[in-house]
């Protein structure tokens, strides 16, 4: 068994939990284990892989869907930095 993937977001955790459990990667999610004293933005629970065979599996499904720690961010918003640079007296590239 090998820990995958943890969240302090309940709901993250079971959508990657979901889209596993629905490619035939079987898993259990677990609550973290912290020490007494632990900082308050430790994370609260993980994912635990049941067959280490399945890791690359589960690791490139994150990626496709963009789940997980694979979670794509929203690029930022382009005109605005166009419009920036042509104020300016840089010449552009």
């Amino acid at each position: 068994m090998l820990m995958f993937f943890f969240s302090s977001e309940h709901a993250e955790i079971e959508r990657v939990r979901r889209e596993l459990l629905e490619a035939g990667i079987p898993c259990e999610v677990h609550e973290a284990n912290l020490p007494e004293g632990a900082p308050p933005m430790t994370p609260d629970e993980e994912i635990w892989i049941s067959n280490d065979e399945d890791t690359h599996r589960a690791l490139m499904l994150c990626v496709e869907q963009g789940l997980g720690f694979a979670k794509r961010v929203i690029p930022p918003d382009w005109t605005e930095m166009e419009a920036d640079t042509e104020d300016s007296d840089q010449p552009q590239c």
